[in-house]
């Protein structure tokens, strides 16, 4: 008999599995227990939970494999900062050079000393 806990932590969607005799036993992630949607960090609880369900100890675990990939969607994680950090400060920094713009043009349209 071989048993294998699985660790899936520090990305979106932490969790933990138990493989018995390559068959899965149990799995969950860390969401499903501290109720934060995508937690990512280490999942101890869900580990935690693995080794309840079967009534065991970490001892008892012949093997822990850890899913770590830093590499893993690199290309969509770089989009998704260049969409959402960058996009919105530009934004920002066209809204306040606009309102800058307004203040200029009243200025000169009604030849005030702002």
């Amino acid at each position: 008999m071989t048993l294998i806990l699985g660790v899936n932590a520090f990305h979106a969607d932490s969790s933990a599995c138990l493989i018995k005799d390559g068959e899965i036993l149990f799995a969950i992630e860390e969401e499903r227990i501290n109720r934060i949607k995508h937690w990512s960090g280490f999942p101890v609880e869900s580990i935690k939970a693995c080794l309840e369900f079967e009534n065991i100890v970490l001892s008892d675990v012949d093997y822990i494999t850890f899913n770590i990939n830093r590499k893993f969607n690199l290309k969509k994680k770089i989009l998704y900062i260049l969409k959402n950090f960058l996009i919105a400060e530009l934004f920002r920094y066209f809204k306040k050079k606009n309102k800058n713009n307004i203040f200029k043009d009243l200025k000169k349209t009604l030849k005030l000393k702002i």
